[in-house]
């Protein structure tokens, strides 16, 4: 069976999905981190929603015990509906972060939840995604961004061929402007926007052995899609086809290390912050 069957997921809706239930396996089970109470939770934003499935996860279980009023409200946010699901629980509105949210949306939300924007935002962009996410706050309302620090997908035991694929996308990701250690960015842009409380915290696959296999079919699929375009970015391959030769190479070698036993990490990134009570 070659990698791809393995380790591949094929359809984008799919992969998001997959990528939806990993992140939950890395935080025990968690849609909202517990700092925020979720009795103050009652209208909420998801910016970045793609599928919806956050989203409708959050309904559906964080507030399965609580009664789902009428006047509750679950929007998520994307610049394409290209994803947003066919039918269920949620609103969805295609929206661009990087825009100023209609006005009637400002003051509204109680929680605002932003998801793996890592491959979407320049670094220079996260101060005015910022801005315009603390615009939908209500005075005292919550975010929860999660996002991936790329230049911490590590490998162990060490991987060569590992090493050289993040080497290669690193490179890629920060000459198109790009962060590798998002994280970080964001808590400078949620501080900078005035959010109070800002924290990070890392969740890391390794603490869970019962991933592994997870893990692995996240980072192959992940490294296989970034790596042709990083190849032909770079110089590295004179076009396409050779891109994707040294490609499918790399990954074969990729897969030998896994067979032997090599497991990266998933390393997902909490940040919280608030807005102030004061700010009306």
């Amino acid at each position: 069976m070659s990698p791809a069957q393995i380790y591949g997921v094929p359809a984008r809706t799919t992969r998001l999905n997959f990528q939806h239930q990993l992140a939950v396996s890395v935080t025990n089970g968690c849609l909202l981190h517990p700092a925020i109470p979720v009795s103050d939770v009652k209208n909420v934003a998801d910016v970045g929603t793609g599928t919806g499935i956050w989203l409708e996860d959050l309904y559906t279980r964080q507030l399965r015990s609580e009664v789902i009023s009428e006047d509750r409200c679950f929007d998520g946010y994307d610049i394409s509906p290209a994803h947003f699901p066919k039918k269920g629980n949620c609103n969805h509105i295609v929206h661009d972060v990087l825009k100023p949210f209609p006005t009637q949306y400002h003051g509204y939300y109680d929680l605002v939840h932003v998801r793996y924007m890592a491959l979407s935002l320049k670094t220079k962009e996260y101060s005015l995604a910022a801005d315009n996410l603390m615009d939908l706050l209500k005075p005292g309302g919550y975010i929860q961004w999660e996002d991936f620090d790329y230049a911490d997908i590590s490998a162990n035991p060490g991987s060569s061929v590992h090493e050289e694929l993040i080497t290669i996308i690193s490179t890629f990701l920060r000459g198109r402007g790009m962060s590798t250690r998002s994280s970080h960015d964001v808590v400078a842009a949620l501080k900078a926007a005035g959010f109070e409380n800002v924290t990070r915290e890392e969740r890391n696959s390794y603490w869970e052995s019962g991933l592994t296999h997870e893990v692995r079919k996240w980072a192959w699929t992940s490294i296989q899609r970034l790596t042709l375009r990083a190849l032909i970015w770079s110089g590295l391959a004179r076009d396409k086809d050779a891109a994707g030769i040294i490609t499918r190479d790399m990954l074969r070698r990729l897969e030998d290390d896994y067979m032997g036993g090599v497991v990266p990490n998933f390393p997902h990134r909490i940040i919280l912050g608030k807005k102030s009570v004061c700010d009306v």
